[in-house]
């Protein structure tokens, strides 16, 4: 089985998000509907938030990963609305960009 450090390399730069929250200043809360799915497959814990994913993976000794990321996005998000993208990271401190396919 794939190590977790090891997929984000395999898994597609385009990706389904859902919009899970809005905030004021274009902020949104997306759920990673691929690597949920994937997660699902491979009977994977899968929580929604990545830093409680590490600390449960690391108290349990059992993979556990996170579908959760708050991103920014030019575009107009509707909460509840499926989105194909991907994410571009600029600087390590700043949140990533959504860019949305149509």
């Amino acid at each position: 089985m794939l190590g977790l450090k090891n997929l984000e390399k395999v898994l597609p730069p385009v990706r389904r998000y859902q919009c899970k929250e809005a905030e004021i200043g274009s902020s949104y809360l997306l759920e990673d509907l691929t690597i949920r799915r994937l997660a699902s497959h491979f009977g994977i814990g899968c929580v929604a938030d990545p830093e409680e994913a590490s600390m449960m993976s690391q108290l349990m000794g059992l993979p556990v990963i996170g579908h959760s990321v708050w991103v920014r996005c030019t575009d107009r998000l509707e909460v509840g609305k499926i989105y194909e993208g991907y994410l571009q990271t600029t600087h390590q401190y700043e949140m990533p960009q959504l860019k949305v396919q149509y």
